[in-house]
């Protein structure tokens, strides 16, 4: 992730540009999920970004669930979330001026195949694209 937040200071972007939520917490990846909490909290922090720097849009790069989510916070609309329901409100694609996916899991995840799908990141509710993943395409490097 350094790696391409310094590719992007080189390429287009000063360092006032790139704003975001990273996170390194790598222990943690198997846990997350699709829920309310987090995309309505992904969406306000859209908005504020949009508010505080007056553009009228803004370029989304996402890796990894980050790339699900962000497509969600984009569309909008209703969430069925293992924390509950709730409404992101109404698409921000006339907001959005690039959104780049990186090794997004737009078909489901490699890990979870067999008994990796008892990890709430893998949970059928949480991931029902999963069905169209084959674990012959996944790759172990």
């Amino acid at each position: 992730m350094i790696r391409l937040l310094y590719s992007l200071l080189f390429i287009c972007f000063c360092a006032a540009e790139i704003l975001g939520p990273l996170s390194d917490d790598f222990q943690q990846w198997l846990s997350k999920t699709h829920n309310c909490r987090d995309l309505l909290r992904l969406r306000r922090f859209v908005q504020a970004v949009l508010d505080y720097t007056g553009a009228p849009k803004v370029s989304l790069i996402t890796h990894s669930m980050g790339v699900t989510l962000g497509r969600k916070l984009i569309k909008g609309g209703a969430v069925n979330g293992n924390d509950g329901s709730c409404n992101l409100g109404t698409p921000l694609t006339s907001k959005i001026d690039v959104f780049l996916g990186l090794a997004g899991g737009n078909y489901g995840l490699c890990n979870c195949e067999g008994a990796g799908t008892l990890e709430p990141t893998c949970n059928k509710k949480v991931c029902p694209a999963q069905k169209f993943l084959r674990a012959s395409r996944c790759i172990t490097l």
